[in-house]
């Protein structure tokens, strides 16, 4: 069960962080390269990735308090695992997807 949490959990996060990435950067993020400092816009998302995580680890508790064996299956530990993966990924691309926003001036100042 521990290689299958495992695996599910690197593969959802794998794809999730890849899908982003192929999106490019932030188009709602800015860095100041002279006072080395990132604007993001606000957004509702990282409020609803905190509350989607609260909401499904209270609900596997729920579950795990009522049906103790019904978590035990292979398929609802890599279903678990699988959803925190999706739930690490966004949170990880959208701090890649804003950390190359940094990246692009740099590639404009070399090439200019």
């Amino acid at each position: 069960a521990h290689l299958t949490s495992l695996v599910a959990w690197a593969c959802a996060w794998g794809a999730v962080v890849a899908i982003s990435l192929a999106r490019g950067p932030s188009r709602t993020a800015s860095y100041d390269a002279a006072t080395a400092q990132f604007t993001v816009a606000g957004s509702w998302l990282p409020l609803a990735l905190m509350m989607g995580i609260f909401f499904f680890k209270y609900a596997v508790a729920v579950v795990h308090a009522m049906k103790p064996g019904l978590l035990e299956t292979t398929t609802a530990v890599a279903g678990v695992a699988g959803t925190y993966g999706l739930f690490s990924g966004l949170f990880m691309a959208r701090a890649l997807r804003v950390l190359g926003v940094m990246k692009l001036p740099r590639l404009v100042e070399q090439n200019a």
